[in-house]
Parts: structure tokens; sequence; C-alpha cells
């Protein structure tokens, strides 16, 4: 079963701007969650398709290393990644567009959940908030290094 979780934030700063920052993935440990940790870039190239970075999450007192790839960008609108161990398990996609005082920045995350009625239940009332508050975490963290750059 796959589920998907949304969520946006107004950054001040230009398409342009916010887009690069955050496609680079030089840039990354600035702005990840706190559970997301030793985040290491594993190409020379560190943005576009093909681009990729590993990085220990942390996650109810267990943590395991995960590998992302960028599997899909268009400049200044958005890129997709895809993370998991041996298979992609979260495919996120960041897209940018101009907003009034600046840049909406949108991430859209879906992922495996778990299959069966435990699964299901435990997905709704456990991992879908614990994923929407990292994703709005990275979001807060993205336009505070921005404001400080």
């Amino acid at each position: 079963m796959t589920s998907r979780v949304q969520t946006d934030l107004l950054v001040p700063r230009p398409v342009s701007e916010v887009f690069a920052f955050a496609a680079d993935l030089r840039n990354r440990s600035r702005f990840l969650p706190t559970n997301h940790r030793d985040f290491q870039v594993l190409t020379q190239n560190f943005q576009g398709v093909g681009a990729r970075a590993s990085y220990e999450l942390a996650v109810g007192g267990h943590s395991r290393r995960l590998e992302l790839r960028l599997a899909e960008y268009a400049e200044g609108d958005h890129f997709v990644e895809r993370s998991g161990v041996d298979e992609p398990t979260f495919t996120t996609t960041w897209g940018f567009a101009a907003a009034p005082g600046g840049t909406l920045v949108t991430l859209t995350v879906e992922y495996r959940a778990v299959p069966g009625f435990l699964g299901t239940l435990a997905n709704l009332l456990l991992a879908r908030g614990r994923i929407r508050r990292n994703y709005a975490e990275q979001l807060r963290r993205l336009k505070q290094a921005l404001q400080g750059s």
C-alpha cells in the first residue's frame, strides 16, 4: 500500500535561489531534520539526475543507513528523490512555485506502508504524522538556512 504526505512552506526568496540551494546535495546537511545524520554525497555530481547521497535515519530508537538518488530534475520547477536501502522506500517530490512574498516549496512524499489492518492503523496513527513533522521540520530548516545565507 502506498501512502502520501504533503507539506509546504513559503520561503521569502526567489524561486531560482531556493531551487538551486535545495537541489544541491552539498547543502542538504544544513536543513535535514534532526533524525537524519551523517549525510554524505556519494557522487561527483551533486545535483541533477543520478546524483546520490547516503544518510543515517533514526526512528524510534533504531537507525539505518539509507541511500538517496535524484531521479528527476526540472531546473527551477521540481526534482524527485528516491530513498531506501536496497530499493526505494520513499519517493519525495520537491516542488517550487513563485508566490507573493517568495517561493512556495511543496514536499510530497510517497512511501510504502506496512500492509494489512495493523499496518494501516499504525500508518494512520503514527507514521503519517511523524513523516509530516519531519518534512515540515526540513522545510523550516531550509527557510532558516536561506535566511542566514
